[in-house]
């Protein structure tokens, strides 16, 4: 029979802004080879919020950048082993804003160096759902994922 062997919890995160803590992990992965408690975990794309009657995303921290933690899950806590900020180092550029090229989707979930010139992005479509209507029923959209396959004249390095 099933059961919850364990749970633990981030009990101490770091402050962002304000009174918002790091979390809203978006993944999880267990490398082989690492120890049995160890994992890598995504960060989502930072605190935000639906706002007013049209519903605009807002993102009350500016400066949040997506992050990438090792993890060690024990003892009924998790504990940050390393955190790895998802920024352009030093001296980078953005190489291509997709919304301006006519990305259609409001969230950007992966994305690949495809090579020196090439990128592909993936969108997040929510299973096609956009939640319930006012007498419970599911309301699907029918949004499709889609991969985007994007060439850059610049140099990806």
């Amino acid at each position: 029979m099933p059961k919850i062997a364990a749970v633990h919890e981030w009990k101490n995160p770091g402050t962002l802004v304000g009174s918002l803590k790091e979390g809203g992990f978006s993944g999880l992965i267990h490398l082989p080879g690492d120890p049995a408690d160890v994992f890598y975990t995504l960060a989502d794309r930072g605190p935000n919020g639906e706002f007013g009657k049209d519903k605009l995303r807002t993102f009350p921290n500016e400066t949040y950048v997506p992050r990438i933690y090792k993890i060690k899950a024990a003892g009924g806590t998790i504990e940050v082993l390393e955190t790895i900020k998802l920024h352009l180092p030093a001296g980078k550029e953005l190489i291509v804003d997709v919304a301006k090229l006519g990305y259609p989707h409001e969230k950007l979930e992966g994305l690949a160096v495809v090579d020196k010139h090439t990128i592909a992005v993936v969108n997040d479509n929510d299973f096609g759902v956009d939640g319930y209507d006012d007498q419970g029923q599911l309301k699907v959209n029918g949004n499709p994922t889609q991969m985007y396959i994007i060439q850059v004249s610049e140099e990806l390095k």
